[in-house]
């Protein structure tokens, strides 16, 4: 089995999106490109951080985080962030966005 980090990190330029039923991660610029695949049979990352701007998320990718409780973090200007996650009590109605403080991404 493949280890799988608690929190996933992905640099600026980074876009989030499924394919073939796997979450694909890729950032940083064109020449040096990281990609990351989770596929659905394979652990799963507490939450994906962006750690930069220029990001892209596709609807899918957030359903698919929603579904298995990967939190999305993206920055938001000095020391804020905005959260996506999905509750037991919001599962019904969907992800949630909120807006949070630096206290939350720290714990």
């Amino acid at each position: 089995m493949r280890h799988t980090p608690q929190v996933v990190v992905l640099g600026s330029n980074a876009a989030l999106r499924v394919r073939n039923g796997a979450l694909e991660m890729e950032y940083g610029a064109r020449a040096a490109r990281t990609n990351l695949k989770i596929d659905i049979d394979e652990p799963k990352p507490r939450a994906i951080l962006f750690d930069g701007r220029g990001e892209f998320i596709s609807g899918e990718a957030v359903r698919f985080c929603a579904r298995y409780a990967i939190d999305i973090i993206l920055p938001n200007g000095p020391g804020r962030a905005i959260l996506f996650t999905e509750s037991a009590l919001e599962a019904a109605d969907g992800g949630t966005l909120r807006d949070v403080g630096p206290a939350v991404i720290r714990a």
